[in-house]
């Protein structure tokens, strides 16, 4: 193995993986943290192992968020911000497995 093969490539910031998991009566309970990466290699490691979106029950979401901010419009980051939602029928969700 070569020196090149652990070279990790560094993003400019930190950043989290959230789900919100639709089971709680409080939105907040609801969200829950699932990892942090501040690398190119370790979102593709997480990634590989989360769950496919078809597998995600009723209701369930995948975030990603910079480290430090919360996946909610109260927190002051997000002041200003906004949201991509991509909505599919039953028989095309499954394709997004496959991207």
């Amino acid at each position: 193995m070569t020196t090149l093969d652990n070279v990790k490539h560094p993003l400019r910031s930190e950043w989290s993986f959230w789900l919100f998991t639709n089971q709680k009566t409080n939105w907040e309970d609801n969200l829950v943290n699932l990892a942090t990466f501040d690398t190119v290699e370790d979102y593709w490691c997480l990634y590989h192992h989360m769950k496919v979106p078809s597998e995600l029950k009723l209701g369930q979401e995948y975030m990603v968020f910079k480290q430090g901010i919360q996946p909610k419009w109260e927190d002051p980051a997000n002041q200003s911000g906004g949201r991509w939602l991509i909505i599919l029928d039953g028989a095309k969700a499954a394709h997004v497995d496959s991207i």
